[in-house]
C-alpha cells in the first residue's frame, strides 16, 4: 500500500513537471511566431515605404478620396506617396475585429497587389497586416524626426518621420498573453529610407 501511494505521488510530481515544461514550450513557441509574425509586418512595410517617394509628417488623412471612417481608438501612422499610384497607401492601427487577435491589428489600406506583382490601381482595400497589437508604446520622443502619432497616446504601432517626409523609424509592438493569462510584449524596428523609384509596378 505504501508502495502503490508512493508511486502515485511520484507519478504526479512527474506528470505535473511535464505539463508545466509543454506548456512553457508551447508558450514559447507562440511567442516565436509573434516575432515572426511582426517582423514579417515589418518587412512588408519596409518594402513599401521604399517604394515611396514621400512619407507624409502630418499622419493626417483629409482629402484622401475613399479612405475609410476609423472606429474609435483607431491610428493613422504611415501615409505614403507611390509614384504611378493615384491615391496615398496608409497605414494604421484600429481595435481588433473577429477572427483577428487583439487588442489591436495594424491595417493597411491601399491598391490590392495582382498576382504579378503589380498594383491593381483600381481596388483599394483595407486589410489586416498583422494582428495582437499593443494598445500603448513608450512616451519616449523621438530621436530624430516627429512622433506620428503624438508623443502622449501611443499605441503599439507608431513612427518617427523626418521632416523631410524620406525617413521613418518604425516601431511595431506585439502583445502576447500565454494559457494562464500572463502577458508579455515583444518588439521590432527599423529605420527605413524612401525612394523616388516604385519597385512594383502599376496597373
Amino acid at each position: 500500500m505504501v508502495t502503490a501511494i508512493a508511486t502515485v505521488a511520484i507519478l504526479g510530481v512527474a506528470g505535473y513537471g511535464l505539463i508545466s515544461i509543454l506548456g512553457s514550450k508551447n508558450t514559447a513557441d507562440a511567442s516565436s511566431i509573434q516575432r515572426q509574425n511582426l517582423n514579417r509586418a515589418l518587412n512588408y512595410i519596409t518594402d513599401e515605404v521604399r517604394s515611396a517617394s514621400a512619407i507624409s509628417p502630418s499622419g493626417s488623412t483629409s482629402g484622401i478620396i475613399g479612405f475609410p471612417t476609423l472606429t474609435p481608438g483607431s491610428q493613422v501612422v504611415l501615409i505614403l506617396t507611390v509614384p504611378n499610384l493615384p491615391k496615398p497607401i496608409v497605414y494604421y492601427v484600429a481595435p481588433a475585429q473577429s477572427p483577428w487577435l487583439g487588442p489591436n491589428n495594424l491595417i493597411r489600406w491601399g491598391p490590392d497587389i495582382n498576382p504579378d506583382g503589380s498594383y491593381n490601381t483600381s481596388s483599394y482595400n483595407s486589410n489586416v497586416l498583422v494582428d495582437s497589437i499593443n494598445t500603448s508604446g513608450p512616451n519616449t520622443a523621438c530621436s530624430t524626426g516627429l512622433p506620428i502619432p503624438s508623443v502622449s497616446n501611443r499605441q503599439g504601432f507608431y513612427a518617427c518621420i523626418d521632416s523631410s517626409g524620406k525617413v521613418a523609424d518604425v516601431y511595431l509592438i506585439g502583445l502576447f498573453t500565454d494559457s494562464s493569462g500572463l502577458s508579455s510584449t515583444s518588439d521590432v524596428n527599423s529605420r527605413i529610407y524612401s525612394r523616388s523609384i516604385s519597385k512594383l509596378r502599376s496597373n
